[in-house]
């Protein structure tokens, strides 16, 4: 519904810094539609990968002949 809490992404942040600090973590992919809306920037020093764009622009590369055709 478009309704973004900023609590629940504090509390999505604090996971991402657990992860960094106990497994050591140097990016996180955002394999969810919603998750990028949420976490809309890097945070820690860390990438997030939002899968529904590199998709999106794999798709398109690929339609303009810039991509493999394998």
């Amino acid at each position: 519904m478009g309704i973004i809490r900023e609590e629940t992404r504090e509390v999505l942040l604090a996971i991402v810094n657990r992860m960094i600090e106990r497994d050591g973590i140097d990016s996180l992919i955002l394999g969810c539609t919603e998750l990028p809306l949420i976490l809309d920037r890097d945070a820690y020093g860390i990438h997030f990968l939002n899968t529904t764009a590199i998709h999106v622009e794999s798709i398109v590369n690929y339609c303009l002949g810039k991509g493999s055709r394998s």
